[in-house]
């Protein structure tokens, strides 16, 4: 009987004791779960971006192409040259141009040797005619002979304005003459780079039809980027605004860039001048300059990049999950002595990650931003995020 009666005491005891420790384990677990992961409010830098991405260009590129016909006797450039304006780029076999300049210049010297006889007969048909008029005013010659006089005057006289009309014509012949010989001859026009050489030495061009391009000359010491702007985010920027942007695969440096210009047409218009269709998405081009001394840019590489479009440094700022709103007002739970205190607050710009706090909270206040897992250990403080 007493053995029985303390194996009952034994089971009692059992269960008061599993009972006190499952009271402990979940007053333990409420405890837990009471803990906040909170940040610190500290003085911070946002910036206000626009994101966009792009292609780089050449800051200025001119296909040079060659206004006479006839064969390349010479190509003085290769790709990758760097040339000076007027430097020679190719010669062109100026035989033909030259033979039509000299006939040109002959034709010139005949005109002027017919002005010099014309000259010659109108002064020989002006001291006929004045010969004429005295022998008429003494009755010693006829009408017809003084009427015949004053015709030979006018028609020498014709003759001097045609022959001088016949040199003014044969001058521009000459010129004209001279301009295609020039063109034989292909010079750079502005400094820069040769990134293409689309004719080769002993190929004959025919410039009758089109212009034949010999060489594509960039200027590389300075690029553009033609930007793609979201709809959504074009009414943000303007022109002259800083930029930076990052090269696909090199994401570690940061290069600076200033935006030119925006087009006031979408991307459509600006490529094929006609609309797009109402579903597709919406994009406008931006160009930003960028100095490319050291000539690490190439053309066609493609950015990501930041246009700025507001700024501001030394502000109070709390991470934006820490702001809450409701019925238009802006609020955040700061940690007091351990417990959470729903606080009013005003707020100013905002990056996405943190968000300007112009009153409400002081530096140093731990705003509440999520609640600890339990699982884990630690302060249950979260660092806070780095600031764009």
């Amino acid at each position: 009987m007493q053995s029985k009666t303390l194996r009952l005491m034994m089971g009692v005891l059992g269960a008061l004791l599993i009972i006190a420790l499952l009271v402990f384990f979940f007053k333990g677990r409420q405890k837990e779960t009471e803990q906040f992961l909170t940040s610190k409010v500290a003085y911070g830098r946002l910036q206000d971006t626009v994101l966009a991405t792009g292609k780089l260009q050449a800051f200025k590129q001119v296909d040079v192409g060659a206004q006479a016909s006839g064969q390349i006797s010479k190509l003085h450039v290769e790709i990758g040259d760097t040339v000076k304006k007027g430097d020679i780029i190719a010669q062109i076999d100026p035989r033909t141009q030259n033979n039509h300049l000299q006939n040109a210049q002959a034709s010139l010297s005949n005109a002027q040797a017919q002005l010099l006889s014309r000259k010659a007969t109108l002064a020989q048909a002006k001291q006929e005619l004045a010969r004429q008029k005295a022998m008429y005013a003494e009755g010693a010659t006829s009408k017809e002979a003084l009427e015949a006089a004053q015709a030979n005057y006018q028609t020498a006289t014709a003759g001097v304005t045609q022959a001088q009309a016949q040199i003014k014509q044969s001058q521009l012949d000459v010129d004209t003459a001279q301009l295609n010989l020039g063109y034989t001859r292909l010079t750079a026009p502005m400094d820069g780079t040769i990134i293409s050489v689309a004719a080769k030495e002993g190929q004959t061009l025919n410039a009758g039809m089109n212009t034949p391009n010999v060489v594509t000359l960039a200027q590389l010491d300075k690029m553009t980027i033609k930007a793609e702007i979201a709809e959504a985010d074009v009414s943000k920027v303007r022109p002259n605004m800083k930029a930076s942007f990052t090269l696909m695969g090199d994401n570690q440096k940061t290069y600076d860039a200033v935006l030119r210009s925006i087009d006031p047409g979408p991307t459509s218009v600006s490529n094929n001048g006609s609309s797009s269709s109402s579903d597709a998405a919406i994009y406008y081009y931006g160009l930003l300059d960028v100095p490319n001394e050291d000539g690490v840019l190439r053309i066609d590489m493609t950015t990501n990049i930041k246009i700025l479009v507001n700024e501001k440094d030394h502000i109070l700022t709390v991470p934006s999950v820490a702001v809450r709103q409701k019925e238009g007002k802006s609020t955040v739970r700061v940690l007091v002595n351990g417990q959470p205190e729903n606080r009013n607050v005003q707020t100013g710009m905002t990056d996405g990650v943190n968000t300007e706090i112009i009153s409400g909270v002081k530096e140093g206040e731990e705003v509440i931003i999520g609640r600890a897992d339990p699982s884990k250990k630690g302060s249950g403080e979260m660092p806070r995020r780095m600031m764009r």
